[in-house]
């Protein structure tokens, strides 16, 4: 598991490979400026300082600033390239997520919590681009310049690098066992997190629910409790971060200290010149400065892993469209079942349902809530595949048909509109970027949308709000409808249309659907008798099978509404 999610990462940076190798390179030279360095310092202040050489002591200051400012640059192109290597592999994974969230089919969404994959796909991928600038643009640097600052001490005294590699197995022992913690206490903050987000987003969409129903008072001490895990979870997590770097800093500051007192005894002994030991000692404070910039930032590659792990389940996840068939059909004339049955999970919802919608054909099914009418609508979409049983499209077979094609020639309207933020005629022409102004006023027109749109100060550039809280039910239903007809489709399934219009706008609407252009496929999913009677064809529908079929003025049960 861990050599997956760690090779998920190495894909990342796929095609900078040697940006990547070229910053590194660029890391030893910076490691290679601070070699005379350290040999300048010693000849200061064993040499020159010693015999007055007041010029000596400025021409050595100068070449020791001017290695300095060369190491600066050499950082500075070194942090600039990693930037531009870690911000495009970051780009590029949000790309990636998206276009496999596109991918994946109705039944992964199903399954999964909207709020627990926003979090991951929003809030995760931030923080593994902190990981990212922090595991390629910091530790490698420092891990060369370590290592070559180790190198540069252990030439210069052997002894005293001795014991600071006394202090390594303490540190890879607390690294070990404060990292798995690290891990741990990371997993279960992301946890706490997808809650909190997630109920967040469905107290905002359900706010106005919330309110009618008088249910701050008992939403609030839940909501609370969940604010307490995350913050107990939080300040853990963050606790061991901390405490990590502290301890690991801890233990190197004290190899320091031991060093300075062992080296100012061999120079009290004569051993040692102070020019070696202040040289030593330079050298090691900056040792011990990239050491603190490693130990300061692991942790937050150990936390890293669990987000890596989490947006690799979502680029690696299984689920694939129901249908990958590449047969284009652009203006369908018969859609059928045959023997279709099908269930989510173990409950059955459909069973041995057969049926055909013919070109210009208007059919209504009819039914009580529950018996599969909506599930219909999802598989004629090509949303799901039946257990059992197959559809057609002109004879043909889903599994051969490229089914986005299929769906870009069907107007549909959910039982539940969605209205997106922005304006009435960018609600109109979604998913048709080539609709023109004259298609979306046409489309307002059939759908009977028109009147109350022209009626506003900013007609079609009126903005809905989030969700079209702006407009009325009946307003975001007939709008839904006019997105359905912009295209001209050659099928119509509208689920429930007409829910929030009253007597007169249903028979307008129902009189405009019947005369559409291009006589249409129309098939209603309706609890209304008078939406069933405009059709030519009621299925009924009971317990997931087609009870019957009959012409709607050879009904009687159409004389109620089904409850």
């Amino acid at each position: 598991m861990i050599s997956t999610t760690w090779r998920a990462f190495a894909r990342l940076f796929r095609g900078a490979h040697g940006t990547i190798a070229l910053t590194v390179l660029a890391s030893l030279l910076q490691t290679a400026l601070f070699v005379p360095v350290a040999f300048l310092i010693q000849h200061i202040f064993d040499t020159q300082v010693p015999q007055g050489d007041i010029g000596g002591i400025v021409r050595s200051g100068a070449l020791v600033l001017a290695l300095y400012v060369a190491s600066a640059g050499v950082q500075l192109w070194t942090r600039y390239s990693v930037l531009r290597v870690t911000k495009a592999a970051i780009t590029r994974l949000r790309g990636d997520l998206l276009e496999r969230v596109y991918a994946l089919p109705r039944i992964y969404f199903d399954r999964k919590s909207l709020g627990e994959l926003h979090s991951t796909i929003v809030q995760d991928s931030e923080r593994l681009d902190v990981l990212v600038n922090t595991s390629v643009g910091v530790l490698p640097a420092a891990i060369c310049l370590t290592i070559g600052l180790s190198a540069i001490l252990a030439v210069l005294n052997i002894m005293l690098f001795a014991v600071l590699l006394a202090v390594v197995p303490i540190m890879v022992l607390l690294g070990k066992w404060l990292g798995k913690t690290v891990r741990q206490r990371t997993r279960r903050w992301q946890r706490a997190f997808d809650v909190f987000s997630t109920q967040t987003q469905q107290s905002l969409r359900g706010m106005t629910m919330i309110k009618v129903q008088a249910a701050e008072e008992a939403e609030l001490p839940r909501r609370r409790e969940e604010h307490a895990e995350l913050g107990r979870s939080g300040l853990e997590m963050a606790w061991t971060q901390s405490a990590y770097s502290i301890v690991q800093s801890s233990v190197s500051a004290s190899a320091g200290a031991v060093v300075l007192v062992l080296g100012g005894r061999a120079v009290a002994l004569g051993d040692m010149t102070i020019g070696a030991l202040i040289s030593f000692y330079a050298i090691l404070a900056l040792l011990l400065r990239s050491l603190s910039s490693i130990l300061g930032n692991l942790p937050q590659v150990m936390s890293g892993y669990e987000y890596v792990a989490r947006l690799d389940a979502i680029l690696s996840a299984e689920d694939h469209e129901p249908y990958t068939g590449t047969r284009r059909v652009t203006a369908p004339r018969v859609l059928e079942l045959e023997d279709v049955s099908f269930g989510y999970g173990d409950e059955r919802v459909l069973s041995d349902v057969t049926l055909r919608i013919e070109h210009g054909e208007h059919v209504a099914l009819y039914g009580p809530n529950g018996a599969g009418k909506s599930t219909l609508v999802s598989l004629l979409l090509g949303l799901y595949r039946p257990q059992e049983g197959r559809l057609l499209v002109d004879g043909v077979p889903y599994d051969e048909l490229d089914v986005r094609t299929l769906r870009r020639s069907i107007g549909v309207v959910l039982q539940d509109p969605v209205i997106f933020p922005g304006t009435i005629a960018d609600n109109i022409a979604y998913g048709h970027p080539d609709a023109t102004e004259a298609d979306v006023r046409r489309a307002a027109e059939w759908s009977t949308a028109s009147e109350f749109i022209e009626a506003m100060p900013l007609g079609y550039d009126t903005p809905v709000g989030d969700e079209g809280t702006l407009l009325s039910g009946g307003q975001r239903q007939r709008v839904a409808i006019a997105r359905a007809l912009v295209a001209r489709p050659s099928v119509l399934m509208l689920d429930e249309p007409t829910t929030y219009l009253d007597d007169a706008s249903i028979r307008a609407l129902m009189a405009n659907l019947c005369d559409f252009p291009g006589a249409p496929g129309l098939l209603m999913i309706s609890h209304d008798p008078e939406v069933a009677r405009t059709t030519d064809v009621v299925h009924y529908l009971r317990d997931g099978r087609v009870v019957r079929s009959e012409r709607p003025e050879d009904s009687e049960e159409l004389a109620e509404p089904v409850p």
